[in-house]
């Protein structure tokens, strides 16, 4: 793939729709939707940061849409791009991990929400 097949564009509103789509699983999980809406908003773009730019970026797929087919139908050959794969699905898996602690006592600064999940998400790393 050349500079000239990657459309900026595309990968722009990829990324924006991948920070809706974890915007969106995050809340149904539990995230609260009124009162910290910011910090939700954080979170997502921190997914979609260490989740979804590297996949774009190094597999070069400049289309969201492309990186679905390709995942669904297991068309992954490259062991760069499995481990980005995988390396993403354990980034989501940590920061669903990282909420555990929010539900013992607030009163710690690290057990506040989204504070857990940031750092459960870089640590899974």
């Amino acid at each position: 793939m050349s500079l000239r097949d990657f459309n900026i564009i595309s990968t722009i509103v990829s990324i924006l729709k991948s920070i809706g789509v974890y915007y969106v699983l995050v809340v149904l999980l539990g995230a609260p939707i009124l009162s910290q809406k910011l910090n939700t908003l954080y979170l997502s773009v921190l997914l979609t940061s260490l989740t979804t730019i590297p996949i774009l970026v190094y597999c070069k797929h400049n289309n969201i849409q492309n990186l679905m087919n390709n995942l669904n139908y297991l068309r992954i050959e490259a062991k760069a791009e499995n481990v980005i794969v995988k390396t993403s699905v354990l980034t989501v898996m940590g920061s669903w991990f990282g909420a555990f602690p929010l539900a013992l006592d607030w009163m710690q600064p690290w057990q506040e929400w989204p504070v857990s999940s940031h750092m459960s998400s870089f640590y899974s790393l």
